[in-house]
């Protein structure tokens, strides 16, 4: 009887074995989203993969124009399974009437995930993009597109709201700094002003570009800080039009999405930065 019972628990867990998590080591954690569902969004996305659950998560950023929607897809690891072929990791799972199936494929720099949970009447379909480093597009050489940005900007919006008449003007310096390209885009709350600083080293900034459409062109600028956060910035020009994106701006604890609109100044009138 002893036999028996010894066996029949090495068949139980045996079929129940946990997948191989190993697979989802490089996308695992949380990533900045580049794109969902094809059009360029704010949000983050994260992928997770344990015995509590395998599956991944979008959350908007707050204050982007055009954030993710929150969104979560995780199914449970007695039920999942996973497997790989060359940079694709698949996971699917039947989760009551639901057939889920989701795959993360890993490119030069990020990932894209594509899932698909369907029941008998209907199908959701998902595609999400986020940035382990690099984004789709061109890769631009930093330096002379960073030199190219020099020079004053009015403000039309700021967090979504017109700013004050001092807080009005922003900055992008590369003169003070030969290493680097410096941007000055001023946000106020109650609470004070931040200068806004976001500095670009030409050695260490990743550029790409991709052409939305006529005169509609946007740059996914990417670097490394001091403590190794990967940080994510973006500068769409949209008929002369610029949204300058922060995607990790820290307001009041919190990490949104902080967009200044503006357009190259046509007068000589400097940004204050006391």
């Amino acid at each position: 009887m002893k036999l028996l019972c010894f066996s029949l628990l090495s068949l139980s867990l045996s079929a129940f074995a946990a997948p191989d998590y190993s697979l989802l080591k490089d996308v695992a954690g949380v990533r900045s989203v580049l794109k969902w569902n094809g059009a360029y969004r704010e949000g983050t996305v994260e992928v997770v993969a344990s015995d509590a659950g395998i599956g991944f998560t979008t959350v908007p950023l707050t204050m982007g124009t055009t954030p993710v929607l929150a969104y979560s897809l995780i199914t449970s690891s007695s039920l999942t399974t996973l497997t790989a072929s060359g940079n694709v990791v698949t996971q699917v799972a039947k989760v009551g009437v639901d057939d889920i199936k989701i795959t993360y494929e890993i490119d030069d720099g990020y990932y894209m995930i594509r899932a698909q949970d369907c029941t008998s009447a209907s199908c959701r379909a998902i595609e999400v993009i986020a940035t382990m480093g690099k984004a789709p597009g061109d890769m631009v050489t930093a330096t002379p597109f960073l030199t190219s940005l020099q020079g004053n900007y009015d403000i039309s919006l700021a967090g979504g709201a017109r700013p004050i008449e001092t807080d009005a003007k922003a900055e992008v310096d590369t003169t003070s700094d030969p290493k680097e390209t410096a941007f000055y885009f001023p946000y106020c709350t109650p609470a004070g002003c931040d200068l806004g600083y976001a500095g670009f080293p030409y050695v260490g900034t990743n550029i790409f570009h991709e052409n939305l459409g006529t005169n509609h062109d946007i740059y996914t600028l990417l670097k490394y800080s001091s403590t190794n956060q990967l940080l994510h910035y973006s500068w769409e020009v949209n008929n002369g039009t610029i949204t300058y994106a922060n995607h990790q701006y820290q307001l009041t604890g919190k990490t949104v999405c902080l967009e200044h609109v503006v357009k190259k100044s046509t007068t000589a009138d400097e940004m204050p930065r006391d």
